[in-house]
């Protein structure tokens, strides 16, 4: 019997093994730079704080799922780390289940890294703020005000029924509210929508798609942020309804600036003179938010090529004209951007272009490569706004 009991006193005092220790308690969040680190899933990395489909939030912890009936642990293509498993939240109920982090007042930046996903949108404070996230395993990011003492954030379809996972999550606390970065915000539609993976940084491969709107911040200073609610399909009206620029623009403040990039789209739907009269809408909408309205013209298309030109066909008169008319400043890229495109040649300009999986050349998006040379054109021209 002394045997035993001695037996089972070591065993007690045995060290636990490697993949049994804890992962660590969140850390309360007051300096800047300070970061939180949160694993999705059933087996989370060592350092990282585990959030399965069993967290579910309270005060004690300060994290978890408002609801964890509806959260799944799951698997994910990737072969190890962080993003090799996820949480899978039910389509049907993804309005009930939101994870929640308790953070001081401050600004803070988001990364999200997604599970197995087709497309996605997420929603941090009640407003949907990264769009068309269209990669499994990837990593997209935004920086928002926390106020209320609690970050909140909530996974969205992009298409109808689609999968919605994520895998992790880091925050990491900028400033205070007080010393918050000045604002670009890029208003556009899939020429200038973001992406994934994100990629800022070359060398790119010609079959990775960009637009301009995400490649924007590299070329502008440090101390402002450029937030991308440009979305494929997107026009004028599409800005307009059930009041998406104002949502979308939500976390705008007095003199930040929107670029309000639009065209392609909305000349296929309407009339120049509808365009004018809902872009000059969209524009004092932007006003009346207090921010600083910039019309641009879209870029050019290879398809529009023609004697050694390039000849506009998505409505960018009219948005000079209305720009002089509002008293705003005009951008005009799609002048900017052909010029780029014959001072490279009719025989290389395709290489600015989408290369497509079978083999086809798209001829109106542009690849990472292109993407990035028309931001750096669109930063030039907005450089005396700072």
């Amino acid at each position: 019997m002394r045997k035993l009991l001695i037996l089972l006193l070591l065993a007690a005092l045995a060290p636990l093994p490697a993949e049994a220790k804890k992962a660590p308690e969140p850390k309360p969040m007051s300096q800047d730079g300070d970061m939180l680190l949160f694993d999705f899933g059933a087996e989370p990395e060592y350092g990282w704080i585990q959030v399965s489909e069993e967290t579910k939030y309270n005060k004690y912890t300060g994290y978890g799922f408002s609801m964890i009936s509806f959260v799944e642990n799951v698997t994910t293509p990737a072969a190890g780390g962080v993003v090799s498993d996820a949480v899978k939240i039910s389509y049907r109920y993804r309005d009930r289940t939101e994870f929640m982090a308790d953070l001081p007042e401050g600004m803070y930046e988001i990364a999200v890294y997604t599970g197995e996903i087709k497309y996605m949108d997420i929603s941090l404070e009640g407003y949907e703020v990264l769009f068309n996230i269209n990669d499994s395993c990837t990593e997209t990011r935004m920086e928002i005000p926390v106020t209320d003492g609690t970050l909140n954030m909530r996974l969205l379809p992009g298409i109808s029924g689609t999968e919605l996972a994520v895998s992790a999550m880091t925050i990491t606390r900028k400033s205070g509210l007080s010393e918050r970065r000045r604002r670009v915000f890029v208003c556009g539609d899939s020429v200038a929508a973001t992406y994934y993976p994100l990629l800022l940084t070359p060398p790119y491969d010609e079959k990775c798609p960009g637009g301009w709107g995400q490649m924007l911040s590299v070329y502008l200073p440090e101390d402002v942020y450029v937030h991308n609610i440009s979305s494929a399909g997107f026009s004028t009206a599409s800005f307009i309804e059930n009041d998406t620029i104002e949502n979308r623009l939500h976390f705008a403040e007095e003199g930040d600036i929107v670029i309000i990039a639009l065209g392609i789209n909305d000349h296929r739907i309407m009339t120049a003179e509808e365009y004018e009269t809902k872009l000059a809408e969209l524009t004092e909408r932007v006003r009346a938010l207090g921010c600083v309205p910039v019309l641009c013209s879209d870029t050019a298309r290879l398809s529009e090529y023609h004697g050694n030109s390039y000849i506009d066909l998505c409505y960018g008169a009219q948005a000079k004209a209305a720009a002089r008319r509002l008293d705003v400043k005009y951008i005009d890229l799609h002048k900017a951007h052909s010029d780029l495109l014959c001072d490279t040649g009719y025989k290389n300009a395709p290489d600015l272009f989408l290369h497509l999986w079978n083999g086809s050349l798209d001829l109106t998006h542009s690849n990472r490569t292109g993407a990035d040379l028309v931001a750096e054109l669109v930063a030039i021209r907005i450089k005396d706004l700072f």
